[in-house]
């Protein structure tokens, strides 16, 4: 007896494994980044149930939806359907890193006052500097 013809709407077994590589990708790098469910479903102008749907295998993304995500998560959309872990940092790695970034915010500094005496070129500068150190502290006490 022959099979019925597959629908339209239900995903193949292949459908299926990549479903589940697209839901432990985008969870494993959205925890990296350290958003909750929600955020990540504002970065996308989505509702924080669709992106329970994709961690748990059960969306069926579109390729736009895909991109999206990709771009809120800040990598490539293949990078998102194979399964490659993250490397991630120790704690001795992520304090050097740490100890280098702040180090290095400082030579930015110090090179600022010394090439430009504008007033308004300094603010910038200490400003976007203030923002890498914010981010750096907030990364640091998650």
């Amino acid at each position: 007896m022959a099979k019925a013809p597959k629908t339209e709407g239900e995903p193949s077994a292949n459908d299926k494994g990549l479903q589940l590589i697209l839901a432990a990708r985008v969870r494993e790098i959205r925890r990296s980044l350290k958003l909750a469910q929600h955020e990540l479903a504002m970065l996308i102008g989505s509702k924080q149930t669709f992106i329970f749907l994709v961690e748990a295998g059960e969306a069926n993304v579109t390729l736009k939806t895909l991109a999206r995500l990709a771009k809120a998560l800040h990598v490539n959309p293949p990078d998102l359907l194979m399964h490659n872990p993250l490397p991630m940092l120790d704690d001795t790695r992520a304090l050097k890193l740490s100890v280098l970034v702040q180090e290095s915010i400082q030579d930015i500094r110090m090179t600022a006052n010394e090439f430009t005496k504008n007033a308004d070129d300094l603010k910038i500068i200490e400003e976007t500097l203030q923002k890498v150190n914010d981010l750096l502290t907030r990364n640091k006490e998650d």
